[in-house]
């Protein structure tokens, strides 16, 4: 059984233990006594017995019937109702088994539903997959709702069928078995009180004279008791001439309205009329077998009652006291003789046959079932047709041929279903030794028994319709109800979620409470979403502060501001020896990325890029130290005396910062002193040691490396000294040079890998060890970084107006590049850290399949409308747009995604005219 416990058959278990438990308990029921399903025309198996003949000779004549009985084994009979029965039941217990583990799952799907709102609504999600997530949510809500309806509607169909089939079968043959054990029984005693009249009338002489008279008025009136049986169509009785001259069956009385057909008279005249049917070819088997029996078994009394009559009829005329009491004796003895021949001859004709052979469990025609019947019906005892043991009834090739065997081994009329019951007339006389004097012919037809079947069935069968149909419509009602109460409270919650999602002012949500009474698990999720809420109105009141940190650490930052005040992403200056452009972005919070240009006399120009480590509020506290040093510094400057000596600002801004004591907490920045109608350019650098300038000259982007020496903050003055001290190194821009200052947000923007179903991956190139290296990465790694390389390529395609490709490792959107056309620009720095900007947003986008309009990526007017400009694929990826509505410096790309900004873009260009 160890297939049952495989992961990819756990779906069927229940219904495979159902089979294999079904299964075994048929194998039991066969080693007892053998299932066998019916065949057409089946008999049991017969065993011939040794009998001593009818003669006394002790042999079997091969002409004369043989005697059989049951081998003991006994057979489960399976027809079609019950193999139809079966198959029902185990086609619904393997529905219901289905049906408990899919409702179960829709169980499960409820749970994963609250764990996904409980996530969902403590923010460990990024932003845009919370969007794709709650569009999941809504539908999969819908989704529940219709799978438990459909589950509860099948379930209830598959109950009721469970249930109406076994009531369905049961009912309709009870109603046949009722109906046609009437019918026997009603037919049965007609019969029988048919034989017993003619008894009577029979021990009247001479019956031979008064039938040719047509003086046998109690014969005639006995057909007219078929009104006791509505399915009885006529009665004949015949008989042989009692002279016993001839061995043609003639007609005593009939009420067979085809009598003409069936007689060799012009008219019927009773007890002259020969008569002749389907079963006179079998009369004379018939006679010697009712004789042989009656003989066997009555034979000896007969005799000793007719010696009896003798011995008192010779004694009628006698009168002497002891012949009267002789005679008397003799009286009591025939009489107790009579009665007992009576009881015999009663009982051997209460074997009541049938043409075609008579069965109540079928009518169906089959034919194809002839062929294999007609050799085993071959001078075989069947039993009565009836329950009897005793009945045999011999057969011949015209009967076989006309008839058709049922599926329950009787044969019926094809047309009509008509058959003809027959009962002999047994009746000892004194002429002969023989007994059978006729037969009692009743023809029925159970057309109207099977009328009143279908008709009942067809009742059944509706009332079970309306019975399913008003409990598939209850569980309908009841199912949806059930799917309200228990989804209902779910997309409360969702829609709270969502509010709280939507709502970017969180303090505004300050009130909002969710109120939800179901007194189980969504309750106290309602409770803890709520307290929730009181927690992101009190984090939201504190993020404010960390907003207007935010906007202090910009106002440092030389930015272009809107109409309101407030600064944008970009600032730039023009002077007639110099042009400055500075572009930043923020990530997340607030952080320690800055930089300024200070215009000292019209000609130096002090300029600063600085990156304080970590984030948050100590990194921001660190640079606006820096910034304000920096300032008060070059506040009253002057170029005489010792305004080139910039290392001592270096050195004032590492001796406050290695004082305040914040462990692992420094500042790498670069200080620099322009003079814009020379292009000298004094360094002065702290940790941060690499300046990359573009040579005009040469057409492409270059860097210098300045000396090695500590960021601001880590060592005091006096071991920075030790180990060189901050140093000033000197060298010119010439006329068109760019130099650049950038924090490590851009060279070190990042985009994860993924597999062609959008899923997070490492590089798993060649399948090569972890650690090999692979272009910009290694192997075992999930990510790649913008790198040195692309930005130098970036810069170099814009200032000599070429073309850009990026291309990105291990992208599940396949092997295309990105193009961007710089044919167009004009080779201003503007253009040239704009194109950074832009590209770095095009490297950590992608276009999933499954993103919609609720995903939604936040861009920079000024990078759009470059990218719309430049960037070739435009139309396919930014093509789709959605005004955010609160800031109009920034728009929404929908249908796309990106991976996270980890770190500020903090870009300052500076160009020597």
């Amino acid at each position: 059984m160890k297939f049952l416990r495989c992961k990819s058959l756990q779906s069927f278990r229940l219904p495979v233990v159902i089979f294999i438990f079904l299964t075994l308990s048929f194998h039991l029921l066969a080693e007892e006594g053998g299932i066998r399903p019916e065949e057409a025309g089946a008999v049991p198996a017969l065993t011939p017995v040794n009998q001593t003949d009818i003669d006394g000779t002790g042999s079997i004549s091969p002409l004369k019937p043989l005697l059989w009985k049951i081998r003991p084994k006994r057979y489960v009979t399976l027809d079609m109702w019950t193999f139809l029965f079966i198959g029902i039941m185990l086609f619904s217990l393997i529905g219901l088994g289905v049906l408990t583990m899919g409702i179960a799952g829709i169980l499960r799907e409820g749970m994963d539903i609250r764990k996904e709102i409980s996530a969902l609504a403590g923010g460990d999600i990024l932003p845009f997959e919370q969007k794709r997530r709650f569009t999941g949510l809504r539908k999969r809500g819908a989704g529940l709702r219709l799978k438990l309806t459909s589950f509860i509607i099948v379930l209830v169909l598959l109950v009721t069928v469970m249930v109406s089939t076994p009531l369905y079968v049961w009912m309709t043959r009870l109603q046949r078995e009722t109906l046609f054990e009437g019918f026997r029984e009603r037919s049965t005693i007609l019969l029988e009180g048919l034989a017993s009249s003619l008894r009577v009338c029979l021990a009247e002489e001479p019956l031979i004279s008064r039938a040719r008279e047509g003086l046998i008025p109690e014969l005639s009136f006995l057909p007219n008791q078929i009104s006791a049986v509505p399915e009885a169509r006529y009665v004949t009785i015949t008989g042989f001439d009692p002279s016993g001259q001839g061995s043609e069956e003639l007609v005593w009385a009939t009420n067979d309205p085809d009598i003409l057909n069936k007689i060799d008279t012009p008219v019927f005249r009773p007890g002259v009329s020969r008569f002749t049917d389907e079963l006179s070819p079998n009369l004379g088997e018939i006679s010697s077998r009712f004789n042989n029996q009656s003989r066997l078994e009555a034979g000896d009394r007969t005799a000793a009652l007719f010696m009896l009559y003798r011995e008192e009829a010779a004694l009628l005329g006698r009168t002497d006291e002891q012949d009267i009491k002789r005679r008397e004796d003799i009286r009591a003895t025939i009489e107790g003789l009579e009665a007992r021949i009576g009881e015999q001859l009663a009982a051997i004709s209460r074997e009541i046959g049938s043409l075609p052979a008579y069965g109540a469990a079928g009518f169906v025609p089959d034919k194809s079932a002839l062929s294999r019947r007609i050799d085993s019906l071959r001078r075989v005892h069947t039993p009565a047709p009836w329950g009897g043991t005793k009945g045999m009834y011999p057969e011949s090739n015209t009967l076989r041929e006309q008839h058709t065997p049922t599926a329950c081994g009787g044969v019926v009329d094809n047309e009509n279903h008509s058959f003809i019951l027959f009962m002999p007339i047994l009746f000892p006389r004194y002429s002969d030794n023989t007994f059978f004097r006729g037969l009692i012919r009743l023809e029925v037809s159970i057309d109207s028994i099977l009328d009143q079947i279908a008709g009942d069935q067809w009742n059944l069968l509706k009332m079970i319709l309306l019975v399913a149909g008003a409990a598939l419509i209850i569980g309908t009602l009841g199912t949806f109800i059930l799917s309200t109460l228990i989804l209902h409270p779910i997309q409360k919650l969702v829609s709270y979620v969502e509010l709280i999602r939507d709502t970017e002012d969180k303090t505004k949500l300050e009130g909002v409470e969710i109120k939800i009474k179901t007194w189980d698990e969504l309750e106290v999720l309602g409770t803890t979403i709520n307290d929730m809420i009181v927690g992101l109105v009190n984090a939201a009141q504190a993020s404010k502060d960390l907003t207007i940190g935010k906007e202090l650490q910009k106002k440092f930052i030389p930015l272009e501001t809107d109409k309101e005040g407030n600064k944008l992403t970009s600032g730039f200056k023009n002077t007639a020896c110099a042009e400055f452009f500075g572009y930043y972005e923020g990530a997340k919070g607030v952080s320690g990325d800055y930089f300024d240009y200070i215009d000292l006399d019209g000609r130096f120009y002090a300029i600063i890029k600085c990156d304080a480590a970590g984030k948050g509020v100590p990194a921001a506290l660190i640079m606006i130290q820096v910034a304000t040093m920096f300032l008060n510094h070059f506040k009253n400057w002057t170029s005489i005396e010792n305004g080139q000596y910039i290392e001592e600002v270096v050195y004032q801004i590492n001796d406050f910062i290695e004082a305040l004591g914040f462990e692992g907490r420094f500042a790498a920045f670069i200080l620099c002193l322009f003079d814009s109608e020379t292009g000298l350019l004094r360094c002065c650098n702290a940790g941060d040691n690499i300046v990359h300038y573009y040579d005009h000259s040469e057409k492409r982007l270059k860097s210098i490396t300045l000396p090695q020496s500590p960021a601001a903050g880590v060592l005091p003055n006096f071991l920075v000294e030790s180990k060189g001290g901050y140093t000033v190194q000197t060298f010119t821009l010439d006329h068109g040079d760019i130099l650049f200052l950038y924090t490590d947000g851009i060279e070190e923007a990042k985009r994860n890998f993924r597999d062609s179903s959008f899923n997070e991956i490492t590089c798993t190139e060649g399948d090569a060890p972890a650690g090999t290296p692979h272009a910009n990465h290694v192997a075992g790694q999930g990510n790649e970084q913008l790198g040195v390389d692309r930005v130098e390529g970036i810069i170099n395609g814009v200032m000599n107006k070429r073309f850009y490709s990026l291309y990105k490792y291990h992208n599940p959107e396949g092997e295309n590049e990105l193009q961007f056309d710089f044919t167009s620009c004009s080779g201003t720095v503007e253009e040239a850290i704009m194109a950074l900007v832009a590209v770095e947003k095009m490297f950590r986008l992608y276009k999933n399949p499954g993103a919609g309009d609720d995903s939604r990526v936040l861009v920079d007017r000024k990078v759009d409308r470059f990218l719309k400009e430049h960037f070739t694929q435009y139309r396919n990826y930014c093509g789709q747009t959605r005004e955010p509505g609160e800031n109009s410096v920034y728009t929404s790309y929908t249908h796309v995604m990106e991976d996270p900004q980890y770190d500020d873009l903090t870009i300052l260009g500076i160009r020597r005219k």
